[in-house]
């Protein structure tokens, strides 16, 4: 079968041949097109010419057999939405760290694909863009990302860890729902909240250390994460989302922040707890803050799943710890049992 380019306008937009290597390094066009490779089922590897700006939606659309894709390391490169969904062979991107925006499930099914290398230049990562990549184990997300969309790692069940540098902020909804290996976890001080649904359903991860800078926990935060046993929530945390906590049996103690001032419904789960299981003890600082916790408890629907632990003094031991503060600065001569 002969080898069919077709390029219009600076763009490639049909591709056809029987070859299992497309190399189109001696090609002069500066966007790839809409399915432009679609249906190549013999393709295993596409090698990309220098001054690509633009792979754009679907171009390798039912591509089976798909492996590697070359890109030029001087080149910055968008990708599209859809772009290689469903490659279910697709191993590596070579040179990935020159994209600068992924669309919405680019890389979405793709079962093979191994780690991406995030570089400097990214800035987007579109909605469930790299779902069910069952072969990811790691990630790292650089600063430089400044939107991510919701699900964009969801169930990528072979996801082991998650490295965030410091000044990441891009979190979103359901991020990393489904991951059911991952087991750790770094949050830079940057991250300033738990989205919904973020770790829902991460069954390994067992502890989280969350930053100081943290202010709101989203529903469903944490829901499904079942060997988690503790977790300290930072002061200057303000909310915990509906069923943030939910569905977590093997959680025994969380330490509340007196910065609290709502709960959704739900938060640690309705109703009684489960024959034989044992309640959430909460701890908290203060004998007012316990006070205000049982009617927050109340109204969520919670109380009856956790037991509050005070772990401060007393109204009655600050007032007297005030008051002998006040007599050892107070004069001697001043006293009235002065003699």
């Amino acid at each position: 079968m002969k080898t069919t380019v077709k390029i219009k306008k600076w763009q490639l937009v049909r591709y056809k041949s029987q070859d299992t290597v497309a190399d189109l390094t001696q090609k002069e066009f500066i966007a790839v097109g809409k399915r432009a490779f679609r249906k190549q089922k013999e393709l295993r590897e596409v090698l990309l010419p220098s001054g690509l700006t633009a792979v754009k939606a679907e171009a390798f659309l039912g591509c089976d057999a798909l492996e590697s894709v070359l890109l030029c390391e001087q080149d910055c490169v968008g990708i599209s939405s859809s772009t290689f969904a469903n490659c279910k062979n697709l191993t590596v991107l070579q040179n990935a760290q020159v994209v600068t925006a992924i669309g919405e499930r680019a890389f979405m099914g793709c079962e093979k694909l191994e780690a991406p290398t995030f570089g400097r230049y990214l800035r987007k990562i579109g909605a469930f863009a790299f779902a069910k990549c069952a072969s990811v184990r790691q990630l790292e997300l650089p600063a430089c990302i400044k939107s991510v969309g919701d699900a964009a790692f969801s169930d990528c069940v072979s996801l082991e860890k998650v490295e965030m540098q410091e000044g990441f902020s891009a979190v979103s909804p359901a991020m990393f729902r489904g991951c059911g290996a991952l087991s750790d976890v770094t949050l830079p001080t940057t991250v300033c909240e738990i989205s919904a649904s973020m770790f829902r359903d991460c069954a390994a991860l067992a502890q989280i250390e969350l930053p100081s800078q943290m202010k709101k926990i989203g529903k469903k935060a944490f829901l499904g994460c079942g060997k988690m046993e503790q977790i300290t929530l930072p002061l200057g945390v303000t909310s915990i989302g509906g069923r943030a906590f939910d569905r977590m049996p093997a959680l025994r103690e969380v330490i509340l922040p007196h910065s609290i001032r709502r709960l959704g419904f739900g938060a640690f789960g309705l109703g009684f707890p489960k024959k034989g299981s044992e309640k959430i003890k909460l701890f908290v600082d203060s004998e007012y803050m316990m006070r205000r916790m049982k009617h927050r408890l109340i109204l969520c629907g919670s109380y009856f799943r956790v037991e509050l632990i005070r772990t401060g003094k007393t109204i009655e031991e600050r007032k007297r710890e005030r008051h002998r503060a006040n007599l050892e600065q107070k004069p001697a001569h001043l006293m009235d049992d002065f003699d």
